[in-house]
Order: C-alpha cells, then structure tokens, then sequence
C-alpha cells in the first residue's frame, strides 16, 4: 500500500489537500442540506482551491 498508493495518486494526476484555516472558514458558509462534515470540508475545499 505504501507503494502502491502514492503511485496512483501520481498517475492518475490526483493532489492531495492539506485541511487549511480557510477550509474551516468555508464550511460555516455553505448550506447545511450538506450534513455530513466529511462533505462539508471536501466541498470547502473545492470552492476553496479552485
């Protein structure tokens, strides 16, 4: 896995996201129909790195 996972991530051309400030401050701003925090950070995210 140790091998196997970063190589995926590098071919697949995926990036891996640090969970910054600005992330946390994204979250209390968006709608709360997206309940789950998971989402709620992965979208903050999104909007936020875009």
């Amino acid at each position: 896995f140790d091998i196997l996972f970063p190589h995926q991530l590098e071919i697949n051309g995926f990036e891996l996201l640090p969970v910054k400030v600005e992330h946390t401050s994204v979250v209390t701003t968006l709608p709360f129909h997206h309940r789950d925090p998971f989402d709620r950070l992965l979208l903050a995210q999104v909007i936020n790195e875009r």
